[in-house]
């Protein structure tokens, strides 16, 4: 199929999953309950506009470019007002969501990243999204097939929007070239990670690998390689009850960082969305290469617009893997209806939800926002294909694309219940491994303890 044909099919599809049908939606001041039809005709009967309040938790450019997006909507018609509150990082989002619930202050649209979806879904105050779907006589068929199944719990696909992220390696180029590395040749698993680590700390690099310690890398590693950090197939087949957490990949990837650090190939940096410490010793050529989101692609280009430091080629590549590249899960955010508002704020949220998905808008959220494409055919958007090629943020990007491209659509992230206490313990463990120097066994048997705890506490 021609390219130019390709896109007018992907048009016609778009339009025939988001269109609103003459559906008939409830009625009435009561809101549907959590998992109900979604009530897509009530916005039509409302008296004056209807505000709605959207919690979120973007930062920096994708902020910038969720605003400009609000903005245009709000600009573009008088049915809907979407009001934004920025809530702090995910875990303050989630804490402040969870006080809202009894006295019913919740806001009617939610941004919820994967790893804690399963948590939101059990507070029974979402609606899924596939509902609206459904009722407006559309389909899931042209969502990518690994971020479908990645949001999809209790047999449902839930946000009305994602965005999507996946880790990559970012990388010096002329400090691989310097020591006498393939510059186009990343590392593709640990153990080469490792090696070159070698021969560039021989080159007079002080710690080449700058290591963020964020829980998603090592879930990615871990989950990314087919290993179940906790029972029911990840959470996926049923309510995850029981860790799995020391399991032999687990042990192989806590030694690699172990071995790293003990040889001084490896500085470690807290987790924090708001440190670039990180990047910044890349910048300074103390290290070579780390490990972070793609949506980093925009923060990274606006960091260097204009500079031009000797000795730094920054690029990216996919995940070195436990066997291969690119063994990642899905991550980022979704947009989730809340149940507890009443018909008209679900029909507005969906209202609002369609227009992020107006495939401009999907391009906009791309190349703006640093997301990579959770529709089919988003990517051959001339647009989108020409930042790809030219833009330093699109370079990042394009291979974030491939990256998800080739995941296992089969392998979805783990999902875990009580997820920010699985965080805290991934953090705290990572912690006494690197900065504290315990020893690999006990550091996996305190995470495995601590896990199960959680597990148990949260299922009663």
């Amino acid at each position: 199929m021609r390219r130019s044909a390709k896109l007018r099919a992907v048009a016609l599809t778009l339009a025939g999953w988001l269109t609103l049908a003459a559906c008939g939606g409830s009625g009435g001041d009561e809101p549907a309950a959590a998992g109900s039809a979604c009530p897509v005709d009530a916005l039509k009967d409302a008296a004056g506009p209807v505000e709605i309040q959207f919690w979120h938790s973007r930062s920096a450019e994708v902020e910038k470019t969720l605003q400009n997006l609000v903005q245009q909507y709000n600009s573009s018609q008088s049915k809907v007002k979407v009001v934004l509150s920025q809530q702090g990082p995910a875990a303050d989002l989630t804490a402040k969501y969870n006080s809202a619930i009894g006295p019913n202050q919740l806001p009617d649209l939610v941004d919820v990243d994967p790893k804690r979806l399963r948590s939101f879904i059990d507070k029974g105050t979402l609606m899924p999204a596939e509902s609206c779907v459904r009722a407006s006589g559309g389909n899931l068929d042209q969502i990518v097939p690994v971020v479908r199944n990645t949001y999809t719990l209790d047999g449902k696909y839930w946000p009305g929007f994602a965005h999507v992220t996946v880790p990559v390696l970012y990388y010096n180029k002329a400090q691989f070239s310097k020591a006498g590395l393939d510059p186009d040749k990343p590392p593709a698993t640990l153990t080469e990670l490792l090696d070159d680590a070698r021969k560039l700390k021989a080159a007079g690099v002080k710690a080449p690998l700058s290591f963020r310690q964020d829980p998603q890398i090592i879930n990615s590693w871990l989950a990314g390689a087919g290993a179940d950090i906790v029972s029911n197939g990840n959470g996926r087949k049923g309510p995850a009850d029981k860790s799995t957490f020391d399991n032999p990949t687990t042990r192989t990837v806590y030694q690699w960082l172990h071995d790293m650090k003990a040889d001084g190939l490896l500085k470690e940096y807290p987790f924090s969305l708001a440190s670039p410490d990180h990047f910044l010793s890349i910048v300074n050529q103390t290290a070579t290469m780390t490990i972070d989101t793609s949506s980093a692609a925009s923060s990274v280009k606006a960091f260097l617009a204009g500079k031009t430091i000797p000795g730094l080629d920054l690029v990216a590549a996919p995940l070195p893997g436990v066997t291969k590249a690119g063994q990642v899960n899905v991550d980022g955010g979704g947009f989730y209806l809340v149940s507890k508002s009443s018909p008209a704020k679900q029909a507005a949220a969906w209202d609002f939800m369609k227009f992020m998905q107006g495939k401009d808008n999907l391009v906009t959220w791309n190349k703006e926002g640093s997301a990579v494409p959770f529709v089919k055919g988003i990517s051959d958007d001339p647009a989108l294909q020409a930042f790809y090629k030219t833009d330093s943020a699109g370079k990042i990007l394009a291979v974030a694309a491939d990256e998800l491209a080739r995941v296992d659509p089969n392998n979805p992230a783990p999902a875990i219940g009580p997820y920010d206490q699985f965080e805290r313990t991934l953090n705290a463990s990572t912690e006494n491994l690197l900065s504290g120097g315990k020893p690999v066994d006990d550091v996996v048997k305190t995470t495995d303890t601590a896990l199960n705890d959680a597990l148990k506490q949260y299922n009663g």
